[in-house]
């Protein structure tokens, strides 16, 4: 950032939108679209009025603003927002959601067209990758004592990415595997209580209760043998299948397939056999629950330590 830049506004257009104005490197506010009018969950910015109320309610105007970002999103090369200024269209140029090669995480495209109210404004766009960079690193005890770290960031469409950041300076390190972060929420539709039998339509709050769930079970050696195995037919290994997988990766239809077709073979082979362990302690409540027919059938399982009928 230019040294007599002294006000930023930074713009989340597109998933979990949100606004932050940023001075002389402190927090003035930070506002998330989903917060606001009981609107939904990971609630896009749609309508750039929304950027000019937040500003007004934190008593800033837009002609403050010394310098406007815009986070990147979807695009190899560059992505493109479809919004509005009012009821009048704009189309906005942003940067790609990641760094296009090993030392540009700070790159940045310059934009115009930023229309707020009756003003328009230039800005800059950096890589979606980068403010997960940025916001770690800058937030944690290393960046105060100024010293180097390793940041990993997974998110849903990128395999897990490893950066070395260092003073003004961040570059990428490698991948560590090729796994986007889409898995946690692909996996839901395949295993325990939110399964179903659409690939569409999922909820992203699975993935958070999945990798709880995850967090409170124990290894299986036959369940890790078979994601190993088919983790290497259908992403890591020689097969054409994972060549086919890492070649398109840019590609979110394609890559999203790859990753449900993983989990369905995943789901074949592990429900082909049943567990060997069951539940030792069964309660059984209200009325119904404790009718004599269900004491009689249940008396008889054979792994059942006691059941207690309330």
């Amino acid at each position: 950032m230019d040294r007599d830049t002294k006000r930023v506004c930074g713009i989340k257009l597109t998933h979990d939108g949100a606004i932050a104005v940023v001075e002389d490197g402190r927090l003035v506010f930070c506002t998330e679209q989903e917060k606001r009018n009981n609107n939904s969950r990971y609630q896009e910015i749609n309508n750039l009025d929304a950027v000019v109320a937040a500003l007004a309610e934190n008593g800033v105007n837009a002609r403050d603003v010394d310098q406007f970002v815009i986070d990147g999103w979807d695009g190899e090369a560059e992505s493109r927002f479809k919004v509005l200024s009012g009821e009048t269209p704009v189309i906005l140029r942003g940067a790609p959601y990641v760094e296009r090669h090993a030392e540009g995480l700070l790159d940045w495209i310059g934009g115009s067209g930023l229309t707020l109210g009756d003003r328009v404004f230039s800005y800059r766009s950096y890589p979606h990758v980068t403010s997960h960079v940025a916001s770690a690193y800058c937030t944690s005890p290393f960046a105060k004592s100024g010293d180097p770290a390793l940041c990993l960031v997974w998110d849903g469409c990128i395999f897990p990415q490893l950066y070395h950041v260092e003073g003004k300076r961040a570059s990428f390190v490698k991948s560590l595997f090729p796994v986007t972060g889409q898995a946690y929420a692909a996996a839901g539709h395949y295993f325990g209580p939110y399964k179903q039998t659409s690939r569409g339509g999922w909820d992203l709050g699975v993935a958070g209760k999945l990798m709880a769930f995850i967090a409170l079970g124990s290894v299986h050696v036959r369940i890790v043998a078979v994601f190993q195995k088919l983790y290497q037919e259908h992403f890591a290994g020689d097969t054409a299948l994972a060549c086919a997988f890492r070649a398109n990766i840019n590609n979110s239809e394609s890559s999203l397939a790859a990753v449900h077709d993983f989990f369905a073979a995943s789901a074949l082979q592990l429900g082909q056999r049943r567990p060997k362990t069951c539940l030792h302690r069964l309660i059984f409540s209200s009325n119904v629950s404790s009718l004599t027919k269900w004491r009689t059938p249940c008396s008889t399982i054979p792994c059942r330590e006691h059941a207690i009928c309330a």
